[in-house]
């Protein structure tokens, strides 16, 4: 391999499981767009005990590693490994083994390797263990839920990952903030935002009616799924909507519930989680996109409803505010505000001139600044920076 093109070895804790899985699809896309870009990556992320254990997906070599409780008791996906320990504690016995079995395939892989990037705290802290600190530049990447609280596990493995890291990559301004925040040196820092291929989203012609409106995420506290349903109650029995939510989690029976007691259940339908495939033909269906979160990290499924031409309605949080422009693109209004929720959507759902406008322009948004070749060019300059050729 030339010294213009370092391998990287991508060190995660969530990837696609296969080409159509929904868990962590963003580093897909990333990876596919770095080896374009004369960075090959390999992957190497867990199993869960029936996906392939190599693959090649669109050029990126895929390694899943398997682990102790890996069919029994899946520490890795779901919602991740930090929710999942936190709900259930008995997946506390899976870590070390699960800890082990990363660091034996990593250093396997390290000979053919130039540049280590791990994706979340977890994996960043992993990096750092013997055998596999010290045998290449490490990069690391944070997501949003690794920076959200101060103090915690979580901020601990970041700030210890970010130590022993040369750059540290985060997807917004917002979250550059609380990187800051956690003493994380600003000199490493770099912002990437993720990036989409506007090509795998057509335009398609929508019905005029019902209105769909559809919201994507997983069922818990932050992503605010309670206010959206709450602002859905106030709206007039005139308008003829229906909302697609997307997803899994522990709030899916209360998120009923509530659907039901207030009386919209009839107009709401609960999706479960969707391949990306299937949530690409949502969006060519629907007429908004309603993103009521109460916190964020960059909001990948944003940046997709743009591509589809899709105005988003969200809140204040996060990268929200650098990807959706006010009144242009979208509206966005304070988490939690009920009230301000249900006049944004109604402004939206009842002018259908208003809400092709902004679709248009969030597409033009969507191909002209997030191209994945051109969001990830300094990702791949600092990986020639860091590679053989500069060592």
């Amino acid at each position: 391999m030339s010294n213009d093109q370092p391998r990287v070895l991508f060190l995660t804790t969530s990837f696609p499981l296969h080409r159509d899985h929904w868990s962590g699809v963003f580093l897909l896309r990333q990876a596919i767009a770095l080896t374009r870009l004369n960075c090959p990556v390999t992957v190497l992320a867990p199993g869960d005990g029936k996906a392939a254990a190599r693959e090649e997906i669109d050029g990126v070599a895929v390694h899943r590693f398997p682990y102790p409780g890996d069919r029994t008791h899946p520490l890795a996906y779901g919602g991740g490994i930090p929710a999942n320990l936190k709900n259930d504690r008995s997946l506390w016995w899976t870590v070390p083994g699960f800890a082990t079995a990363l660091r034996r395939h990593a250093i396997r892989l390290l000979p053919d390797i130039d540049i280590l990037h791990a994706h979340w705290s977890f994996a960043g802290l992993l990096a750092t263990l013997p055998g596999i600190a010290s045998r290449r530049p490490l990069v690391v990447s944070f997501h949003g839920s690794d920076l959200a609280q101060p103090a915690g596990p979580l901020a601990w493995a970041a700030k210890r990952a970010a130590r022993r890291a040369a750059g540290v990559v985060v997807h917004s301004d917002e979250m550059k903030r609380r990187a800051l925040a956690l003493g994380l040196p600003e000199a490493k820092i770099l912002v990437i935002p993720h990036g989409i291929a506007i090509d795998d989203y057509p335009l398609v012609t929508r019905a005029a009616e019902p209105v769909r409106i559809l919201a994507v995420g997983r069922l818990s506290e932050e992503k605010g799924f309670d206010v959206l349903l709450e602002a859905l109650r106030h709206f007039s029995a005139t308008l003829d909507w229906r909302l697609i939510v997307i997803g899994e989690g522990p709030l899916r029976e209360k998120l009923l519930q509530q659907a039901r007691s207030i009386g919209i259940a009839g107009r709401v339908e609960f999706a479960g989680p969707l391949p990306p495939q299937a949530v690409r033909e949502q969006m060519g269906h629907a007429h908004l996109l309603a993103v009521p979160s109460r916190r964020e990290g960059f909001s990948v499924v944003t940046l997709e409803a743009m591509a589809a031409g899709l105005p988003v309605v969200g809140t204040a949080v996060g990268a929200l505010p650098q990807l959706v422009r006010q009144d242009e693109t979208g509206f966005l209004v304070p988490p939690g505000d009920v009230a301000a929720l249900a006049a944004a959507l109604r402004h939206v759902l009842t002018d259908p001139a208003r809400r092709d406008r902004m679709g248009e322009r969030a597409r033009e948004m969507a191909a002209r600044d997030y191209s994945p070749t051109a969001v990830n060019r300094p990702l791949a300059e600092l990986y020639r920076r860091l590679g053989p050729a500069n060592a």
